[in-house]
């Protein structure tokens, strides 16, 4: 399969960053890590392991990104952050057929994450921040939950089939779109509203971003 990632600016405070940038140039200017995502392995000890994150990047005189996290939208999920993967049944072809297991949805639990993960981030002094994912098409919501991939997908999106696109058109929030907004979605937006340029900003400021993928054969 080739593998596209699609990543929008993200504007900090105070910086502005782009994921596109030259990986070289922000390596010598940033101190990032892809490992913050909080499990239930990781849980008690998280904030200070973020802690010591920022510690580091303070000691080298550098701002710190969380390059990763986000959980799926299943009871449970916020456990196996990382690693959503692993409730997935896939195909011969290498294309997920369906959750493994009886999951259960649960948008909450998704949106409960990432705000508290966004809360640790910001009142510990990270500088940036960016959610996984914002859509994972090859991980689309269906009516039958067993057949429901989009409760293993960490977008904050759901992404629908084409019937459904076609059959549901006006009473979605964006009729043009393939896809519709999880209550991920608008924990997110609720973030982004105290950024400094809409409003009061979270303790220290911290930027939140989200990466998009998109997955095609």
């Amino acid at each position: 399969m080739r593998r596209r990632r699609h990543s929008p600016r993200a504007t900090a405070r105070p910086r502005t960053v782009s994921h596109s940038a030259d990986p070289a140039s922000f390596a010598r200017s940033w101190i990032a890590t892809d490992a913050a995502y909080r499990t239930s392995a990781t849980a008690a000890r998280f904030r200070e392991d973020v802690r010591a994150f920022v510690g580091q990047g303070r000691a080298q005189g550098k701002p710190v990104a969380v390059t990763e996290f986000g959980c799926g939208a299943h009871r449970g999920a916020a456990d196996l952050a990382g690693r959503d993967g692993s409730n997935i049944v896939w195909g011969d072809d290498g294309r997920a057929v369906r959750p493994n297991g009886d999951l259960v949805r649960d948008e909450d639990e998704q949106a409960d994450y990432l705000r508290e993960s966004l809360d640790v981030f910001t009142s510990e002094g990270v500088d940036a921040a960016f959610v996984y994912t914002f859509a994972r098409y090859d991980l689309p919501h269906r009516d039958d939950p067993r057949l429901d991939l989009d409760m293993v997908s960490a977008g904050v999106v759901k992404v629908l089939d084409d019937q459904r696109v076609a059959r549901d058109r006006r009473s979605r929030r964006y009729p043009d779109m393939p896809w519709e907004p999880k209550a991920a979605f608008d924990a997110l937006a609720g973030c982004f509203a105290r950024d400094p340029d809409h409003g009061p900003p979270p303790a220290s400021g911290s930027l939140v971003a989200q990466r998009h993928e998109r997955i095609d054969p």
